[in-house]
C-alpha cells in the first residue's frame, strides 16, 4: 500500500508542476515540464530518496530497495505511472 501512496505522491507533484506553477515555465525547463514521463522520472528521484529520508525518523517502509540501481528502477516505474494517469486525465477531460 506505502508504494501506491508514493506513486500517487510523485503523480501529484508533477501535476502541481506542470499545472500549478506558473513560475516554472518561465524558466528553461519548458521541455521537461511538457513531458509527464521525463517529469515522473525525476519525481520518481525524489520520492525514492525522500521515503529513504523519511522511514527512521517516522518508523515507516522505505518505498523500496536498498541499493541505487533499485532506485532507477523505481524512477522509471514512476515515470510509467505519471504518464499513464496522465494520458487517462488528459482523455477524461477531452483534450
Amino acid at each position: 500500500m506505502h508504494v501506491f501512496i508514493y506513486l500517487l505522491a510523485a503523480y501529484g507533484l508533477v501535476f502541481g508542476m506542470q499545472n500549478k506553477i506558473p513560475t516554472l515555465q518561465y524558466w528553461t525547463l519548458n521541455d521537461l515540464l511538457e513531458c509527464p514521463y521525463c517529469l515522473g522520472f525525476w519525481m520518481g528521484w525524489f520520492t525514492w530518496g525522500f521515503s529513504w529520508m523519511l522511514a527512521p525518523v517516522w518508523n515507516l517502509y522505505p518505498v523500496w530497495g536498498d541499493y541505487p540501481l533499485e532506485g532507477i528502477i523505481w524512477a522509471f516505474a514512476t515515470a510509467a505511472f505519471c504518464q499513464i494517469v496522465d494520458e487517462l486525465v488528459r482523455r477524461n477531460e477531452g483534450k
